[in-house]
């Protein structure tokens, strides 16, 4: 970097160099103008005196060239520089009569004789240079044959062109070059004795000037310049000496009294500066503080602007979202989450917005494709104005919570079913042993077969069936085990015992029933009458919905049973899909149906402990009931139980 003195040098030194040669050029120019209209002058009065001699017209007239020596003599004289490098007299027909060469290696021929002219009152003059490098000033005039004014009158109006009769006759023509090697002479002396010591003087007055400026300019504003450069550094005691009461010593007066006062304000600064580092420290450990509880605690905290697009998060709810906290910023609840929920979140926001209450609700979260209900508290912020400017939220997962208060509800209500049941195996039993024993006896005192000894025979075994279903409700209620009842059992059987209980129920009501098992479907460890049972209370809820939608025949009023074998954790699994297309269950109350003594069913119609004793059931199966509804469009009960091991 260029100091200023070292700038103002240069430009000095490039003014002053410029100053110089522009006045060099333009005086060097208007010399070389001069000189060359003083060769031209004389150059016209030479030619004009030779033309208008006449002793030149009396020789070209009569055709006495001895006549030319005199006017040529004459011409000579003028020439007192031996500037006339040629000169030529020709007559009218272009015949060259006299011409006479004053320069070496100058060629005649090549300087042509001009006859053609504008005015022949004016010379004509152009610059020819010959192959020989010679340049030459040519003057070319006509000469006429009467004598326009005599020598004397010619010495007086030298410049003044007299006007020529038309009638003149032409008799030849004069040419005379000056040779320009006097003009540079003149234009060399010119330069050596005016221009150079003219560029000279310029120079060292600019010279003298630039130390003027140096001294009683730039030497203070570079000591100005260094004390700057202590004040940068802290360094504010020093000062600038005043030597002159102009304006340069105003402003070192004025530059010594604002350090002063720096002085004063910068050791206040670092005053307040100290305390605001203590300040500042002890807000960092506050932040601190408050951050690190933030991130360890469990529950999932944020921060959104008015607009609710996020401002930040603790690491707990970022890692929900699988990305870094800083990441979060600018993004919405469209970018996590499904376009319902979202809205639904927003929805949240916007009230607490518009409400300024703190809102303390039960709601859905996605987790890693999994839906879990969380309790979220969100509350308005406010700015100094009172107007709010955000809204933090925290929420954390009740899953679990909710999920052993449903599971203390059913054990409330499964004791409950345990009194009731035990009430219902004792009322029920006495009467289904008296119809299955009077059944029995029908049976020991016919002697033959027959339709009566077939009916006699279908009571015992449904009897059976019940009394078995009422020790085995009995059984459900009192979480008991049947595992001394379980045996591989075939589906095809299973579901074939089923649809002679209710084909002829389904058929009058004008439901289709549609079976579709592979043959070689796997066998399940089960409890024959327990499964049996699970599908008549799924096919019982399957024909009311298809007769609640559909009262009359109908194409769509099909109840579909498909099986198939998969497989769960390299496992064989079967799994059992009963689908209609009813009248589905509305989605709030999906989560419930499995739970004892819920309906939906009129009274009289349904005690709500179909599904759950199939649950029940099962469960104690390690298999698993899921249920996939639309309200108003259909209904898949899956149950998915283990496959028998197959014996070696």
């Amino acid at each position: 970097m260029f100091s200023i003195r070292t700038k103002l040098i240069l430009f000095t030194s490039l003014l002053i160099v410029i100053i110089s040669a522009s006045v060099c050029l333009v005086f060097f120019i208007h010399q070389k103008r001069v000189h060359e209209e003083e060769l031209k002058k004389l150059g016209s009065s030479l030619v004009m005196l030779l033309a208008r001699d006449n002793e030149v017209k009396l020789a070209l007239s009569h055709v006495q060239y001895v006549f030319l020596s005199n006017p040529i003599k004459k011409m000579q004289a003028f020439d007192r520089d031996e500037e006339i490098g040629y000169w030529r007299i020709s007559n009218n027909s272009m015949t060259v009569v006299e011409e006479k060469v004053s320069l070496k290696d100058v060629e005649m021929e090549e300087i042509p004789i001009m006859r053609d002219f504008q005015n022949p009152n004016i010379p004509f003059i152009n610059r020819i240079k010959t192959s020989s490098g010679n340049t030459f000033y040519d003057f070319s005039i006509p000469i006429f044959e009467k004598q326009i004014f005599s020598e004397e009158e010619f010495a007086s109006q030298i410049l003044d062109y007299m006007s020529f009769e038309k009638d003149q006759e032409i008799l030849g023509f004069v040419q005379i070059g000056l040779s320009t090697h006097k003009l540079n002479e003149k234009i060399n002396r010119t330069i050596l004795y005016s221009i150079i010591p003219t560029g000279l003087g310029i120079g060292l007055g600019g010279i003298c000037i630039m130390f003027f400026i140096t001294r009683h300019i730039v030497s203070p504003l570079q000591r100005l310049a260094s004390i700057t450069q202590d004040i940068r550094k802290g360094k504010f005691p020093r000062t600038i000496d005043i030597r002159s009461k102009d304006e340069l010593g105003q402003l070192s007066a004025n530059f010594n009294q604002m350090t002063n006062t720096l002085n004063e304000y910068f050791n206040d600064l670092k005053q307040e500066i100290t305390k605001h580092k203590r300040t500042a420290n002890a807000l960092r450990e506050s932040e601190e503080k408050y951050r690190m509880l933030l991130e360890n605690l469990p529950q999932r905290i944020y921060y959104k602007d008015k607009n609710s697009v996020y401002i930040s998060c603790n690491e707990n709810y970022a890692k929900d979202l699988k990305i870094r906290p800083s990441q979060i910023k600018g993004k919405t609840d469209y970018d996590f989450y499904p376009k319902e929920l979202a809205e639904k979140y927003r929805a949240d926001d916007k009230w607490v917005l518009d409400s300024g209450q703190t809102e303390d609700i039960e709601e859905k979260y996605i987790k890693d494709g999994k839906e879990l209900t969380i309790h979220t508290v969100k509350t308005p912020i406010r700015d100094e104005k009172n107007n709010i400017i955000g809204i933090p939220g925290i929420f954390w997962d009740i899953t679990e919570k909710i999920a052993l208060q449903m599971e203390a509800i059913r054990t409330r209500q499964l004791a409950s079913l345990g009194e009731l049941a035990a009430g219902v195996a004792h009322e029920v039993n006495n009467p289904i042993n008296g119809i299955i024993n009077c059944a029995q006896i029908l049976v020991d005192n016919s002697s033959k077969e027959g339709e009566d000894v077939d009916m006699a025979s279908r009571i015992i075994k449904e009897g059976d069936r019940v009394a078995n279903i009422v020790n085995r409700l009995l059984s459900f209620a009192r979480h008991g085990n049947n595992n001394n009842l379980k045996n591989n059992a075939n589906l095809h059987d299973i579901l074939s015992d089923t649809f002679i209980l209710v084909n002829a129920q389904l058929k009058r009501e004008g439901i289709k029933v549609k079976l579709k098992l592979p043959k070689k479907i796997p066998e399940v460890t089960v409890d024959s009458q327990q499964i049996q049972q699970v599908f008549l209370n799924i096919t019982s809820n399957a024909r009311y919905a298809l007769n609640q939608k559909y009262p009359k025949t109908h194409a769509n009023k099909i109840l579909e049973i498909l099986g198939e074998e998969i497989t769960i954790n390299n496992r064989p699994y079967v799994k059992i899909t009963f689908y209609d297309r009813g009248t589905g269950i509305p989605a709030n109350i999906k989560d419930k149906v499995l739970d004892p003594f819920f309906t939906i069913k009129p009274r009289g119609e349904g005690t709500g402990l179909g599904l759950s004793i199939s649950h029940g059931i099962i469960s104690e199966n390690n298999g698993k009931i899921t249920i996939d509804s639309v309200e108003g469009k259909f209904t898949k009960v899956a149950i998915i139980m283990p496959a028998a091991e197959k014996s070696s």
